[in-house]
């Protein structure tokens, strides 16, 4: 029974060494199953006491052979377990095996070296002389040299060069090999593997132009703030090269003030957050400082901080320089964009807002403007509706400006307001100006004005001048009194503009041209004498087409002129009365000597009509007593 177990035992071992699952020396096989092929029928008892010896030792080849065998299926099942571990992880990475036999000049690629570089079996003549056929003219020089320089060197080496495929494709090639077999000290074979790394070349190539041509400045840097990579940007923003600031820690030309700050937001990416419109300032070369704005993200497994930069000190300059110019200016003023939210204000805002107790926060930047009509009462609340719709209009693009004037009681008193609400011109993100000017003391001295125009206007209205108020640059009629329309027969509506009394008075063109230069001389020698403008004495034409003579004044009163009207017409007739008795009195003296009764009541009637005419008396009469 023991023989045919035996047996069994060699039956099975054949057929593992057939199947090639181990290799055990013929020599063994044979002296083990031989002994029992013979005796098969042999009683294990009989053949034990005759060959006691034999028996022993073949008892401990089969446990030898039983455990070699063992031992040799688990290792080659190890062994090709590895190989497919191998075989996937090769093809998954697109990775081809080579060996070269440097005497024989024998290459030897794997199915995946054939792929990479799109070559038919039958086509590769399998030398390294004829692998260089394939590899692209411009990198054959290098990678012979590479692999040259690499021979009398154990250690792994790494290269790379570009393909030409048979299919025209230029295909990138990273190479990884070693010197495995050395013979009385010269290099003898070189295995190694390819990688078709065309994608990741590629990509990089890409994010190199990026990195590089981009406008805006970029960093990659450590958590340690040791910087690894920049683009040349930052040479013209720090007057550093690249060289310079690769490898130094950014934290070092960080101005002092900024650097709490600055590792604030490190913390902050550390934890994984993203930064954004983050700003600090950098020492250049020169010594001045540029501000920087960032937008940065981290990797938290590679500890890096990737970082996307503007130099945006000039802006700085500007909206300093802008900001400077809005503190001095009188009138509160507030920028707000397109949704009507703070972006700046001005020194008067913040001083008008502190000293009427208006939180800070009410005109932070971001906060909304129209949170102040909470703050409003009631009896304000028809003119902050008024104001609301009207800035409305002006961010909503329906109106380019408004304006529109206020009065509010505050510590001091009622205090009277002009606001002017204007959008910026073409620019690409709306934004409004809105400015608030205390008039006060103006609209206290036009209502002022406005009584002593009311004033004037009565007692201009009893006068017997006649007066024309002019205002504006068209020259538009305000007020003429009564005078004016008794003298002339128009009114108002008659003569609307200055144009229109000219036409009128003066409907003859040539006599009006001369009459309207005179007019302008005399107002312009006035300006420059600095002295009233004199009188221009014209003949008008009156609405019932009858003619008077009359004698015109001009008065400059701020915007508004004042031109009236003496009529010298009643006058001009008796001065014409006067003169035709002076002169015959003259004759009479002369024809009539002696004649002193006659002689005083002519020159009674001359005392007269110079009394009328608003003159001195010219003789002196006794009453005789």
């Amino acid at each position: 029974m023991c023989g045919k177990a035996v047996g069994r035992l060699v039956d099975i071992e054949e057929s593992r060494v057939s199947d090639g699952w181990i290799s055990v020396p013929g020599y063994l096989q044979a002296r083990a199953a031989g002994p029992f092929k013979s005796i098969a029928d042999v009683s294990f008892g009989e053949y034990a006491r005759s060959h006691r010896v034999t028996v022993a030792v073949l008892c401990v080849i089969i446990v030898l052979l039983s455990v070699s065998g063992l031992l040799a299926f688990y290792l080659n099942r190890r062994l090709r377990i590895s190989r497919a571990r191998l075989d996937l992880a090769l093809s998954v990475g697109g990775i081809g095996v080579w060996e070269l036999d440097l005497e024989k000049d024998r290459l030897i690629w794997d199915d995946r070296m054939y792929e990479i570089f799109g070559v038919a079996r039958g086509d590769f003549g399998g030398t390294y002389s004829s692998s260089l056929n394939y590899i692209h003219p411009d990198d054959v020089e290098k990678t012979s040299g590479e692999l040259i320089k690499r021979w009398n060197s154990s250690d792994p080496f790494k290269t790379s060069f570009r393909i030409n495929r048979p299919d025209g494709q230029v295909r990138h090639i990273a190479v990884y090999g070693k010197v495995v077999q050395m013979a009385k000290g010269k290099p003898q074979r070189i295995i190694g593997c390819n990688q078709d790394v065309t994608d990741q070349v590629r990509n990089e190539q890409a994010l190199n132009s990026f990195f590089e041509q981009s406008t805006n400045l970029h960093l990659i840097a450590g958590f340690d703030g040791i910087i690894q990579r920049i683009n040349t940007g930052w040479e013209m923003v720090l007057g550093r090269t690249s060289e310079e600031l690769e490898g130094s820690v950014f934290l070092d030309l960080v101005h002092p003030e900024d650097r709490d700050a600055t590792l604030h937001e490190m913390e902050r990416l550390a934890a994984g957050e993203s930064v954004d419109h983050f700003e600090n300032r950098y020492r250049h070369r020169n010594g001045e400082y540029r501000t920087i704005e960032w937008s940065s993200v981290a990797t938290a497994e590679d500890g890096l901080v990737f970082a996307a930069a503007k130099d945006v000190t000039d802006r700085k300059r500007a909206e300093q320089l802008a900001q400077a110019a809005l503190d001095a200016l009188t009138a509160n003023i507030a920028i707000l964009d397109h949704e009507g939210r703070f972006l700046a204000v001005n020194r008067m805002w913040k001083d008008f807002a502190e000293k009427n107790g208006t939180p800070p926060e009410s005109y932070a930047v971001g906060s909304s403007y129209f949170a102040f009509k909470e703050r409003v009462g009631d009896e304000e609340a028809r003119e902050v509706d008024h104001f609301v719709r009207g800035l409305r209009a002006v961010l909503s693009n329906s109106k380019t400006t408004f304006s529109m004037e206020y009065s509010c009681r505050l510590d001091g008193g009622e205090r009277w307001f002009a606001v002017h609400v204007s959008a910026f011109p073409a620019t690409d993100d709306s934004r409004i100006v809105v400015a608030h000017m205390d008039i006060t003391e103006q609209h206290v001295a036009l209502e002022a004005l406005r009584r002593r125009e009311k004033e004037f206007r009565l007692l201009a209205d009893t006068l017997p001048l006649a007066i024309y108020l002019i205002s504006g640059d068209e020259r538009i009629c305000e007020y003429l009194n009564p005078a004016f329309t008794g003298i002339t027969g128009y009114t108002m509506e008659d003569v609307p503009c200055a144009d229109e009394v000219y036409r009128r008075l003066f409907p003859n063109e040539d006599y009006r041209s001369r009459q309207v230069a005179e007019w302008q001389r005399r107002i312009e020698a006035a300006k420059e004498t600095d002295r009233p403008v004199e009188p221009l004495e014209t003949e008008i034409v009156c609405k019932d087409g009858g003619r008077r003579i009359v004698e015109w004044g001009y008065v400059l009163i701020g915007p508004k002129t004042y031109a009236y009207a003496r009529d010298l017409t009643e006058q001009k007739k008796a001065r014409s009365v006067l003169e035709d008795y002076t002169r015959s009195l003259e004759r009479f003296n002369r024809a009539s000597t002696g004649r002193e009764l006659r002689m005083v009541e002519l020159k009674k009637e001359i005392n007269s009509l110079r009394k009328q005419l608003g003159q001195d008396e010219l003789y002196t009469i006794y009453s005789g007593r």
